[in-house]
């Protein structure tokens, strides 16, 4: 979790989504806070994301497109047992 004195270390970076995107990470945020947790910035639930995806050490060698890497992704997700 980022506290307020380590967002002076932070970049900013904008991202762009289509809406139904957007709409799927204000979904998440909602339902963590009517489940007994509280709403979620959209920002913890990227930056969580790509923490995840990062400490996965997942293979994107040769990946061209972005259709491509969620597909890599997809596949090392689903491939794992729960």
């Amino acid at each position: 979790m980022i506290t307020i004195s380590d967002r002076s270390s932070c970049m900013r970076v904008p991202i762009t989504m289509p809406p139904d995107m957007f709409e799927g990470l204000e979904a998440l945020s909602l339902k963590a806070r009517i489940t007994g947790g509280r709403k979620l910035a959209n920002t913890e639930l990227v930056r969580s994301a790509v923490n995840v995806l990062l400490k996965s050490n997942i293979d994107i060698s040769g990946c061209k497109n972005e259709e491509e890497v969620e597909e890599r992704f997809l596949m090392a997700i689903l491939s794992r047992p729960s």
